[in-house]
């Protein structure tokens, strides 16, 4: 049902205005959903492993299809199948924000990001959580310098093509 209000506001205001109209909402409910989460899953917000498994837990229940896997610093979801797929992008974006609430209000030292979205036609959906400021050996630590980490959000599907040239512009000035 969300999914067609989404539709909507992006086809009467565009996907800057209502991205950002929806950005704050969508974090506080993460964070709104964060006490229920680490109580409904008994969460040790200080414990990766505890929280990786809270959302495996979170995740099978509307997820048809996935896998899991752990280090000891970092989590992966790859989605195969998503009750959201051929869905606008935008969606993911909307769990995105949501995540970011919650991990923020779990653990500020934890950060989820997505490298690859069904939405946008790729075959599988790649979110990692991971400690901040660690990698997994891949060469995908964010760079100092601003433009390239714009980019890199823009490339991992975090913020839209308009939101990536407003921001670039106010940067270059």
């Amino acid at each position: 049902m969300w999914t067609l209000l989404l539709k909507s506001m992006l086809d009467e205001i565009g996907t800057e205005m209502t991205m950002n109209a929806l950005r704050p909402k969508f974090n506080e409910i993460g964070r709104e959903f964060a006490n229920r989460f680490i109580e409904e899953y008994r969460i040790d917000f200080e414990n990766l492993g505890s929280v990786a498994d809270g959302l495996s837990s979170f995740h099978s229940s509307f997820l048809k299809k996935g896998r899991f896997k752990r280090s000891s610093d970092s989590f992966s979801i790859v989605t195969e199948e998503c009750p959201f797929s051929g869905e606008p992008s935008e969606v993911c974006q909307l769990f995105q924000y949501f995540y970011d609430g919650l991990l923020e209000k779990m653990n500020p030292d934890f950060s989820m990001q997505c490298s690859g979205m069904m939405t946008k036609g790729d075959k599988t959906c790649h979110w990692l959580i991971r400690k901040k400021g660690k990698t997994d050996g891949k060469d995908d630590a964010v760079p100092e310098d601003p433009i390239k980490v714009l980019k890199l959000r823009y490339a991992r599907g975090e913020i839209t093509r308009e939101e990536y040239q407003r921001m670039k512009e106010e940067l270059l000035e």
